[in-house]
């Protein structure tokens, strides 16, 4: 049995957004008793800008969780297919070749590239 470990591929979301740009959206879109708790929230996580599939705009503008989500879902599996092709174009490897793929999801909270603490 032939074994190979290729490198990582990543492949990250293509819309940055900023903590800030968040900020911005749900203070001009609620209001809420607890926005400030959430606001409060967003703000200490540490995190500078977080990867998004789709631009804010495009997000808010899809009416309803299950349509965000689908959507979400979607570019995700999307992501995952091109780090697939591009696993199997490294490696030198088709599809028929692989007979187990382990793969890792980092939620985009772990990567912080602004911060001096490493990623848990």
């Amino acid at each position: 049995m032939d074994v190979v470990i290729g490198r990582p591929i990543v492949v990250r979301a293509p819309n940055g957004v900023s903590t800030d740009d968040l900020v911005e959206d749900l203070k001009a879109r609620f209001d809420h008793p607890k926005l400030a708790v959430w606001l409060r929230m967003l703000r200490s996580a540490g995190v500078v800008e977080r990867p998004w599939s789709a631009p804010p705009a495009v997000t808010v503008g899809r009416e309803g969780i299950g349509v965000r989500s689908r959507a979400a879902y979607e570019a995700s599996r999307d992501r995952a297919v091109t780090a697939a092709q591009d696993a199997l174009a490294r490696s030198g490897l088709g599809p028929d070749d692989v007979d187990v793929l382990i793969s890792q999801l980092q939620p985009p909270y772990a990567h912080r590239p602004n911060s001096k603490e490493p990623s848990p």
